[in-house]
């Protein structure tokens, strides 16, 4: 594999031979970056659905109809500016108003990171490091992987609040599910929401206990 480094700041690969099987790629280097990247990709769509299902919910529509609509739209941006003017119009009052500007706001500054590391070309900086190339520009905006983990964790706090708010509406939250609850709360939005499938969170791990070597004897 030959490097490219025309420009000094970054390096892209091209394969040595032509006719080459499979040459690897810059980017198979940074495994755990490529995992983060595919996560955040992955929990962006998990947000948008549920806040079609939040609309559904308001709207009083099944989910089926209100997807279709929504969908219909092809880019993601459209579809949260169509999301965003309803949850504005539907608000009952101006706390509701507020509530739903700041979901809709954190929810687009998210799609902003989804859309730049979907869209992204990826290559290795001059120091090693992944990075992300702008060829127009001959730069390269090298990618730490506490960004791509600090930005998976604001996806995955945001489906939980939409999630949560969710069920709020649905009338279904408690703060502590019994198995039985939990299961007849997964049963009622699924059948609300037109045969979408519902998983709970999975549960804490139970704290480790601690025994003192005296105990033990």
């Amino acid at each position: 594999m030959a490097n490219i480094a025309d420009r000094e700041d970054f390096i892209l690969s091209l394969p040595l031979d032509p006719q080459g099987a499979n040459d690897p790629l810059v980017i198979e280097v940074f495994p755990d970056h490529l995992r983060l990247i595919g996560l955040i990709i992955a929990a962006w769509s998990e947000v948008e659905y549920k806040l079609i299902g939040l609309l559904a919910i308001e709207l009083r529509a099944s989910m089926d109809t209100v997807t279709a609509m929504i969908y219909a739209l092809e880019s993601s941006g459209a579809r949260l500016e169509v999301i965003a003017a309803a949850f504005t119009t539907l608000a009952e009052d101006e706390s509701a108003r507020i509530e739903a500007a700041a979901t809709i706001t954190e929810a687009q500054s998210l799609l902003r990171q989804r859309n730049k590391f979907a869209h992204a070309l990826y290559g290795e900086s001059s120091k090693g490091e992944m990075a992300i190339l702008s060829l127009q520009k001959g730069t390269a905006v090298e990618l730490p992987l506490h960004d791509l983990k600090h930005q998976f964790e604001r996806m995955k706090q945001l489906s939980y609040r939409v999630g949560r708010e969710l069920s709020i509406r649905a009338g279904l939250f408690q703060e502590q599910l019994s198995e039985q609850h939990g299961s007849d709360v997964l049963r009622s939005i699924e059948s609300s929401l037109g045969g979408v499938r519902a998983h709970p969170s999975p549960p804490k791990p139970p704290a480790p206990s601690y025994q003192s070597p005296e105990s033990e004897s």
